[in-house]
């Protein structure tokens, strides 16, 4: 099973804006209540999700990692 994680920006009106590929993770499990992350994986996404949310917010990754809201 391939699971795709997106970040989908979206305007005021709820359209969407931009679709980006955060991560793929090919499983082994063929049903979605035993998809679990390794510690790895739970790592990869933290990272590629502040790169992907800096990129669509044009703003280096190291403040986009700390900003609250």
């Amino acid at each position: 099973m391939r699971v795709k994680l997106q970040l989908v920006i979206c305007n005021d009106e709820g359209q969407e804006e931009t679709v980006t590929d955060v991560i793929v993770l090919n499983k082994h499990q063929q049903r979605i209540e035993h998809l679990g992350l390794t510690l790895a994986e739970s790592k990869q996404l933290l990272r590629a999700s502040i790169m992907a949310s800096a990129t669509s917010l044009n703003e280096p990754p190291e403040n986009s990692a700390t900003r609250h809201h």
